[in-house]
């Protein structure tokens, strides 16, 4: 029985010795891979980054997704205007704005406009009804600041004061305007074509 207990004590011990030090090369290996970096407005044109929650962001730099409306992207025009989509399973909203590099901040000043596209959850019972409806409404202008760094090879911006994040993803801009456009966002919110 001594020997049993023994051997029990044994494997706990190492595996709490073997799980700090997984931890702790999990930390460190997090830390290098951020890398301070000095923006550029160019570093922003034409590009499309995802945005999520701080504690949704692994260690491979990219987000892991596992909750609704904690989804979104970050789409930078070459006319320093910018959208920023956020999405939930069943509805989405489009705020747009300008933005600048200011030193290693990147600031985003929104309109006063927000659209959203809605469920109808009508849609369920009556089929003759619009499946998604598209409501605009007036709100308070926002001033977002982000700092830059690299996370492996991808430009990383952190919201300051906010825990959310957005990293720079191989989306494709002109594939990200149109879903807006034919989503009805670019009439809602009266953007003009500048393609």
């Amino acid at each position: 029985m001594k020997y049993w207990m023994l051997a029990c004590l044994s494997v706990v011990l190492f595996s709490c010795d073997f799980t700090a030090k997984k931890a702790n090369n999990t930390s460190s290996d997090k830390e290098e891979s951020t890398v301070a970096y000095q923006l550029k407005i160019e570093d922003l044109q034409d590009k499309v980054f995802q945005t999520g929650e701080t504690i949704l962001f692994t260690d491979s730099c990219v987000f892991d997704y596992g909750c609704d409306c904690c989804a979104g992207d970050l789409i930078f025009n070459a006319d320093n205007t910018f959208y920023k989509d956020s999405y939930c399973e069943s509805d989405q909203g489009v705020l747009m704005g300008t933005y600048a590099v200011e030193g290693n901040t990147l600031v985003l000043k929104t309109t006063t406009k927000k659209a959203s596209l809605e469920y109808n959850y009508e849609y369920e019972a009556d089929e003759s009804v619009e499946e998604y409806i598209m409501h605009v409404e007036q709100v308070k202008p926002m001033e977002l600041k982000y700092t830059a760094s690299l996370c492996g090879e991808k430009l990383k911006l952190e919201l300051t004061d906010v825990d959310e994040m957005a990293i720079e993803t191989q989306a494709d801009y002109l594939t990200a305007i149109g879903m807006l456009r034919e989503q009805g966002f670019f009439d809602a919110l009266g953007i003009k074509e500048n393609l």
